[in-house]
């Protein structure tokens, strides 16, 4: 047994000797080129009267520089095959153009296409959600426990799901304190175990109610007296292609600082590049505080 303690210990006193690099290897890994590629950002709703796109670049996987702003690209957005609007760019970020008339919340067809010299050209295609209308919306004061066991207010928004398709779902209020128009958009604590939490966002998805009605419950504080302020509700029907960059892109914001996290993809819908191209529409109630 001494000699074999004997042994052992040598045995360690051996590789403590031995320089840092013992067990260390360097092996130098040549990363490819990749030509950078467009990179679209396009997130518009029906009722817009202003059609706004970014435009960038995609840099390498080492780079350590920010994308440049592209100011000398094509943007061109088409309604069912139609030219709707040759988007302009304006001194600044991005390009916008005024519409003569509100973004239709019809069933159309939409296509982005976005080229720029040095670059191979982009598009996109969506395809505008239904409006969802709502059905009821009430406001509780002190109507929910939330879960550090307090007592919140709650929301509830009633509406029916349209049968036999995907739908998704998100939500956003403000609170109007007077008949000027100034309002105030309210934070919303989710109380339904079928929606998700991404980040800035409350989404559902229709996968347990399709076809029925369903009522989507939310807490929050208490913020105004009785009769002093009104809420707008807004449920924005959104397109896939926005739910599925919304959840990616919160997933790789919470996996940011985790160095043992799976890498995140963050959804791409822009064929050519980069980015997302998404729709949305939305009906509105107002209710009494």
């Amino acid at each position: 047994m001494k000699r074999q303690f004997l042994f052992l210990s040598f045995f360690a006193l051996v590789f403590t000797a031995c320089s840092e690099d013992f067990f260390e290897s360097t092996a130098s890994i040549k990363v490819p080129e990749q030509a950078p590629r467009l990179a679209v950002t396009a997130h518009l709703a029906a009722g817009d009267t202003t059609l706004r796109v970014f435009v960038s670049h995609s840099l390498g996987i080492l780079s350590n520089s920010q994308p440049d702003i592209i100011a000398n690209a094509n943007v061109e957005l088409s309604k069912d095959g139609q030219l709707l609007a040759t988007i302009p760019f304006v001194e600044g970020l991005l390009y916008e153009q005024a519409l003569p008339n509100p973004l239709p919340a019809d069933l159309s067809e939409y296509r982005l296409m976005v080229s720029a010299p040095g670059y191979d050209a982009t598009e996109a295609l969506q395809t505008m959600p239904a409006i969802v209308p709502i059905l009821s919306a009430s406001y509780e004061v002190d109507g929910a426990i939330n879960s550090d066991g307090e007592k919140v207010d709650e929301l509830t928004v009633e509406f029916q799901d349209p049968p036999g398709e995907d739908n998704y779902y998100a939500i956003r209020v403000w609170v109007l304190y007077d008949d000027n128009g100034y309002k105030d958009e309210w934070y919303l604590d989710n109380l339904d175990v079928l929606a998700e939490d991404l980040g800035d966002d409350l989404v559902i998805k229709d996968d347990s109610f399709d076809g029925k009605k369903y009522k989507w419950r939310f807490s929050t504080y208490h913020f105004a007296e009785p009769g002093t302020a009104k809420m707008l509700v807004q449920l924005r029907s959104i397109s896939k292609d926005k739910y599925l960059f919304l959840k990616s892109a919160w997933l790789s914001e919470e996996n940011n600082d985790n160095p043992f996290a799976e890498p995140v993809i963050i959804h791409n819908n822009i064929v050519g590049g980069y980015g997302i191209f998404s729709l949305e529409a939305k009906s509105e109630m107002q209710i009494d505080l």
